[in-house]
């Protein structure tokens, strides 16, 4: 038995088998479609003449909630599949997922970007990606408004 060679192989495939049992375990994104009842309706024009920061503001305009961010896959072996997680968390509550997306341009920094309403009740994020929830690479828009009041992310038709 080659102990050393062992370990090594383990610790070669062990980030990996964590990387797809944590994939695995994470709640789905829920998107739902605008509607004219729904709440993110108020924000559309917001929304639309909003210009999206080069690097993203997390604080809420007015304090009271943030917009966490959080990568994995970036791991060599799976550097192609990196899965950016956003949420929004108020107070010391648990993170409200807003969406999973995979990068659509490794290594390259995010491909979409987030920014808040005026009043701070509704996230906007726009940009691309290669599958919703890190699944199967299919590339996509994001354009969406997360309502806080509802806890639900919209999805906003491209014009």
């Amino acid at each position: 038995m080659n102990f050393p060679k062992n370990i090594a192989v383990f610790m070669g495939i062990a980030p990996l088998v964590l990387s797809l049992f944590a994939c695995t375990q994470q709640k789905p994104s829920v998107i739902k479609s605008l509607d004219d009842s729904s709440p993110a309706r108020r924000y559309l024009t917001e929304f639309r003449s909003y210009r999206f920061p080069e690097a993203p503001v997390n604080t809420s305009p007015d304090g009271s909630a943030q917009v966490l961010v959080e990568s994995s896959g970036r791991l060599p072996i799976n550097l192609f599949k990196t899965c950016h997680t956003l949420s929004v968390v108020r107070d010391s509550a648990a993170p409200e997922l807003i969406i999973r997306a995979r990068e659509s341009e490794p290594s390259s920094g995010l491909s979409f970007g987030w920014g808040w309403s005026k009043d701070s009740k509704a996230v906007f994020v726009n940009g691309s990606h290669l599958g919703i929830d890190c699944g199967d690479k299919m590339r996509g828009e994001i354009r969406l408004i997360y309502t806080l009041e509802d806890r639900t992310a919209w999805s906003v038709q491209s014009r």
